[in-house]
Formats: C-alpha cells, structure tokens, sequence
C-alpha cells in the first residue's frame, strides 16, 4: 500500500510529524487512520498503522460482518 493509493481512495493528509529518528504521515477517512512511518536517514518505509476509530449504530448485514471478521481477525487461528 502507498500513500498515493490511500489518496486515490479518498483519504486525506491530516499530519505529519518528525520523533526521534522517523517521521510519519496520518491520513484519515472517515472512521479509519492510516500511519506511514519512515525512518528519516534514507526515508525507508518502516511500518504502516491502521486504525478504526469506534463504530456506533452502524446497520451491518451477516455478509459485511463476515468480510470484515475474514479481514480484520485474519491473524487468528480457529
């Protein structure tokens, strides 16, 4: 994933800040955050964060919650 990607989405820039020896850009649409730190030297991707801010009253059909869990809990084992 890049941040052009996340832009031809949608998303917006909303920060960018320097602490210790990286530097990160927040991009943020609606309820989720995405995080691109860098490490400032050679500005070598080091991590991408999401984030999904709370969720209320969200009508959700079985299918949009069975996507969600397959993305969201892919990680765990059964």
């Amino acid at each position: 994933m890049t941040e052009n990607q996340l832009e031809l989405l949608g998303f917006n820039l909303i920060k960018t800040y320097t602490h210790d020896q990286f530097h990160t850009r927040r991009f943020v649409k609606g309820c989720l955050e995405v995080e691109f730190t860098y490490l400032s030297i050679n500005e070598k991707l080091e991590t991408v964060d999401v984030t999904i801010d709370e969720v209320n009253c969200l009508p959700i059909s079985f299918e949009e919650i069975n996507n969600l869990d397959q993305i969201l809990n892919k990680n765990l084992k059964n």
